[in-house]
């Protein structure tokens, strides 16, 4: 799914048609349906953009636009030696471009996606490839991959044009889609979850997992995903609905103005965390209904305090602060059981406990 200027081509992965919108998704109009499945799709200006497709044989094929995906023709096909169809693509201009396929295979091209070269095979285990979904590239050296299978989710990382890339797997969700505004600010989402969607603005060192509402969100996996900026973007579920998101990511951030009509503490999620890279921070969130200085801090099993969230004054409304498992020197703390403690003015105390694994 891609937005472009205010309009969106959309091929939500293996549709069987593409479509695009003039008016921000409100109408959507067929532009073209003579291959199997469409699966990516990359602009990289108002006009020119690809899409990776397969035909009924499952024969791979990469199309391209040049009116702005009012039209579609083929340039490539076959990809060997990748034996399924090419889940993703990423161009950083209009010449350099990079594929991959389900089998894990990734492909190159440097002259407008007309020829393509094998550059690598990721294996993190060295006998079972682990399916790619999507890749993402923001210069000629930076570049993401992800995918997974049954419950075991895949990240790869290249600093250097892709001939080399760190892979990590991790247990939880596969991941499917995502999408990176900067080389350093970026989303991946995935398979049904309450931790489906993910964010870092560190390059992808550390994720953060992003609350999904409505509630029916969370229910469903997340196919695609597509950010306009760090707090407004699309996403499709696994039912085929196109979900509006405003994501913003901040520490002690308040979440709505309407004064609560209680003091509230709840319980952090996810919970355990801190099994990295993925659900390496916990979110904590708490509801003030008069202002008063307040103080959210962290304690062990022995009373000490390990982590101080925030010490000031709060207005009335619902916050959230994000704890990372480390202490006060962002030492990282022992695995175990904790307290978080929130003090609102002289009297009021509410405690929950957590669990951080690392």
């Amino acid at each position: 799914m891609v937005f472009y200027s205010g309009s969106i081509s959309f091929p939500s992965q293996a549709t069987t048609r593409l479509r695009r919108t003039a008016n921000g998704g409100l109408t959507w109009q067929t532009v073209d349906s003579s291959y199997f499945h469409y699966f990516d799709m990359a602009f990289v200006d108002a006009q020119i953009g690809y899409v990776s497709a397969s035909n009924a044989d499952f024969i791979p094929a990469i199309l391209k636009t040049a009116d702005g995906g009012k039209t579609w023709k083929p340039v490539a096909q076959g990809f060997s030696p990748a034996r399924y169809e090419l889940t993703g693509i990423s161009f950083i201009d209009a010449l350099r471009g990079w594929a991959v396929s389900y089998d894990a295979m990734i492909f190159q091209t440097r002259d407008g996606g007309m020829t393509w070269a094998l550059q690598d095979s990721i294996r993190p285990v060295s006998y079972f490839v682990f399916p790619l979904r999507n890749i993402k590239f923001t210069t000629a050296d930076s570049g993401w991959a992800v995918g997974g299978l049954a419950g075991t989710s895949l990240i790869v990382k290249t600093i250097d044009g892709g001939r080399h890339w760190n892979v990590v797997t991790q247990s939880g969700c596969s991941f499917r889609d995502l999408k990176f505004l900067n080389s350093q600010t970026g989303w991946i989402a995935g398979t049904a979850s309450p931790l489906s969607i993910f964010f870092t603005n560190d390059g992808g060192n550390r994720w953060t997992p992003q609350s999904l509402e409505p509630l029916q969100l969370q229910r469903v996996g997340i196919r695609s995903i597509s950010m306009v900026n760090e707090n407004y973007g699309w996403a499709v579920s696994d039912l085929g609905r196109v979900y509006k998101l405003n994501t913003t990511v901040a520490v002690n951030t308040p979440q709505q103005n309407s004064t609560p009509a209680r003091f509230r503490l709840e319980q952090n999620r996810p919970n355990p965390f801190g099994r990295l890279p993925f659900n390496n921070s916990t979110r904590i969130d708490y509801a003030i209904t008069a202002t008063t200085p307040i103080r959210l801090a962290v304690y062990d099993m022995l009373g000490r305090e390990v982590a101080l969230l925030f010490d000031g004054v709060k207005s009335p409304g619902v916050y959230s602060a994000d704890w990372n498992g480390r202490d006060h020197r962002e030492a990282l703390l022992p695995n175990g059981i904790y307290f978080y403690r929130l003090h609102a003015g002289a009297n009021l105390v509410l405690t929950r406990k957590l669990v951080f694994i690392r």
